[in-house]
């Protein structure tokens, strides 16, 4: 198998997950749609250790992400990485915001008197931008970058490198629209964190939501494969809208020590939580932030 983020790499099967697993995680929704097999791939490029799934054509499509715009925590308000990019953006002059949702960043840069650009598939999150006020295109990454050639001081995209398939071809992108000297800002979810070990019952990080899993060392591997140097790098500890997804993650643990399934029934709920909140600062989060300059 060859690895979608460096060309020509190599990549080797590490594990597999059957489609039965992740159609439990969906109660009442006909998540069998987007898969014509019965079981996922997971690889792992040998060179970069990033992670991804196989066959590649399982993301969802728009029917299926305007289901995950019905909840309120979907695109949440003040992700911790914005005040991280607002900080290290200062005053650059044109900035654009890849996948920007419902517009929450962009109106902090909006507020910060700094010139926001966005670009979202979702028409829905689109459209409501627009009726912000805010500077947003229904463009894909590919056609901005044909038309709008090393425009950008900085370009950013939240949790959005997770769900693209064809990484190198984005990233290449992402580049092109950004000018020599210019800053590339992201973040993804953190593999290196609690949540690989509870990926298969965290529907969240398993297709046809995610594509791929990245960690410190397939983040960093990027400026050896583009021309691009790293400046910053920074993960986030555990924050509360991640405790119930580690309290399930913890007692899943403890459920695996002998004996640890009548601890668990002995402990009350508020005493792990507690504990929780104790441990959580020394707990590696949900998120990775990175900052690149072009080069």
């Amino acid at each position: 198998m060859k690895s979608p983020l460096l060309p020509g790499g190599k990549a080797i099967l590490i594990d597999q997950i059957g489609l039965d697993e992740i159609e439990k995680l969906y109660p009442g929704f006909d998540i069998k749609k987007y898969f014509s097999i019965e079981t996922i791939d997971i690889y792992k490029c040998q060179t970069s250790g990033y992670r991804f799934f196989y066959p590649f054509d399982l993301s969802g499509d728009s029917s299926y992400y305007s289901s995950l715009q019905n909840s309120s925590s979907y695109y949440l308000k003040d992700r911790w990485e914005y005040q991280l990019a607002l900080n290290q953006i200062n005053n650059a002059n044109k900035i654009l915001e890849i996948g920007c949702g419902e517009g929450n960043f962009l109106e902090m840069l909006k507020a910060n008197g700094l010139i926001g650009y966005g670009t979202e598939l979702s028409e829905t999150a689109a459209e409501k931008c627009v009726e912000k006020g805010l500077n947003v295109t229904n463009l894909s990454v590919a056609n901005l970058s044909e038309t709008e050639y090393e425009k950008y001081d900085v370009v950013c995209f939240f949790q959005v490198l997770e769900h693209i398939s064809e990484v190198n071809s984005f990233i290449t992108n992402v580049i092109k629209l950004t000018k020599p000297g210019g800053m590339i800002i992201f973040s993804v979810p953190n593999n290196d964190s609690f949540i690989y070990p509870t990926m298969k019952f965290n529907k969240f990080n398993l297709p046809p939501h995610h594509m791929g899993l990245w960690n410190k060392k397939s983040i960093l591997s990027l400026e050896k494969i583009f021309k691009i140097k790293l400046i910053r790098y920074k993960e986030e500890s555990l924050k509360p809208y991640c405790s119930e997804l580690y309290l399930t993650y913890l007692k899943r643990l403890i459920k695996k020590i002998k004996g640890g399934g009548r601890i668990i029934d002995i402990i009350p709920q508020m005493v792990l939580k507690k504990l929780i909140f104790l441990i959580s600062p020394f707990v590696k989060g949900h998120t990775s932030y990175a900052v690149f300059k072009k080069l």
